[in-house]
Parts: structure tokens; C-alpha cells; sequence
């Protein structure tokens, strides 16, 4: 296992990506989002240069989590929202965010995969990707990274309220690599059973007083329900990164 601080704190960092039809996405997603799943939750948006947003403001309207933007070396809590301000470049070490100006980046288009890659390395198997509405690809990378590392990976699927904008999604979906396609509305609740469940496997993996052998297989009807229910191969998760 990783010394890293997300890791051993046992903290999930959620990464949500978001473009053009985001803004209504991303209501829609922290109105429906347990207040209480103990995850941090950072939002990365595709800003234009010189532009002001308001996007902390407005996603505080739809939330009892504090909403803020993110800030140079601001160290992420749980149930806590940080998000992207303009003319930036955001990643993470470690539990700490880290902004560059964007203009020093030459791949600052795509500043959801940039996040991804960052978040995969820093939180690992701790790590959650979500791709919700916007165009073109980004983000598609990231959850390579993150699947990589063993994260959970989300991409927003289709109903009455979106994506307005496919691409993204769509574009994340066809790696292969997204554990969960859900709409928006549905994305919370999930993520609070993920969170549940790994609780579960990791009190499962700290009974000492089991024999190996039962516990070995009383683990593997575990991992096989919750895989059907929450649509997470949980087995791939190594047993000493739970304990």
C-alpha cells in the first residue's frame, strides 16, 4: 500500500468533470448527494480565460456542504466541495490541491484529464472519477488513470435530464474503463453505497479471529454481491490496502 495521506486516512476524493451543459448536471448531482458519505468532492469545469465564475456560488444553493474554490496548497476534507476557479490548472498531492496558471500548461484544454491523472496517483484505490455533460473527450484519459490504480470510475447516462451534451460521457463510456453509467439524479445514492460497502469489506478483512481460510472465502461471496449491487469489482481491491 501507498504512504500517501489520502490512502491511509481512508479518505475518497471524488473528481467531477464537467463542460458545456455541466452547470444544470452538477446542481443536479449535489441536490440528490447524501450529505453524509465522508468523500471530498472536486470539481473541475472547462473555464474560459479572463472569465469569472461563480459556480462555488451557485452549487451552495443545492448543497448543505461547504462549497468553495479551491485554493494553492488547501488541504481537501470530507463532505467538503472545492471548485476549479478560472485561469487555473488544479491537481492534488497527497490530500493538498495544488493550482497553476493556466496559460503554463499547454495541455490546459483538458484540465478534467490533468485532475484524473493526479487524483489516480494520490488517492489510488481511494480515488472516484465522474464524467458528467459536455463535448469533445476530455476526461476519457483521467479514468484511465484512475482505473488504473484501481478507483471507481462514473459517467452520467441518459434520461430526461441529460447530458445535454454527450461527448464527454460518451467518450468516457467507449474506453471501456467506467464501472457505472447512471443519471445524475442516481449518482449520489450509489456513491453512498460504494462508500458502505467498502466499509464493509474493510471490517470484513479486520476480523483477526477468522481462520484464513474461511475468511478467504467468506470475502469472495462478499466481493460477488457487491459487485452485483453497486457494479464494482471489488476483489481487485489488494486485502492489505483495507486493513
Amino acid at each position: 500500500m501507498s504512504g500517501n495521506s489520502s490512502r491511509s486516512s481512508g479518505l475518497f476524493i471524488v473528481g467531477v468533470g464537467a463542460s458545456a451543459g455541466g452547470v444544470a448536471a452538477l446542481e443536479h448531482l449535489f441536490r440528490t448527494m447524501p450529505l453524509d458519505t465522508g468523500a471530498a468532492f472536486v470539481v473541475v469545469t472547462h473555464i474560459g480565460s479572463h472569465r469569472e465564475t461563480l459556480l462555488a456560488e451557485i452549487l451552495a444553493r443545492h448543497t448543505a456542504m461547504p462549497v468553495v474554490n479551491a485554493s494553492h496548497a488547501q488541504r481537501v476534507e470530507a463532505n467538503h466541495v472545492y471548485v476549479l476557479p478560472s485561469d487555473a490548472v488544479l491537481t492534488i498531492a497527497k490530500q493538498y490541491l495544488h493550482l497553476l496558471p493556466a496559460a503554463i500548461n499547454q495541455h490546459e484544454r483538458y484540465p478534467i484529464d490533468i485532475f484524473f491523472a493526479s487524483l489516480a496517483k494520490a488517492a489510488g484505490e481511494n480515488a472516484v472519477g465522474i464524467v458528467l455533460s459536455g463535448a469533445g473527450s476530455d476526461g476519457s484519459l483521467g479514468v484511465k488513470a484512475i482505473k488504473e490504480e484501481g478507483g471507481l470510475t462514473i459517467a452520467q447516462g441518459h434520461d430526461q435530464s441529460g447530458p445535454a451534451h454527450s461527448g464527454m460521457p460518451s467518450s468516457a463510456i467507449a474506453t471501456g474503463l467506467v464501472d457505472v453509467v447512471l443519471p445524475v439524479d442516481e449518482i449520489g445514492p450509489k456513491l453512498r453505497e460504494f462508500f458502505r460497502a467498502f466499509d464493509v469489506l474493510k471490517a470484513a478483512e479486520s476480523a483477526q479471529d477468522n481462520p484464513q481460510e474461511s475468511l478467504s472465502q467468506a470475502l469472495q461471496d462478499i466481493h460477488a454481491t457487491l459487485q452485483k449491487r453497486i457494479g464494482h469489482d471489488f476483489s481487485r481491491y489488494k486485502h492489505k490496502t483495507l486493513v
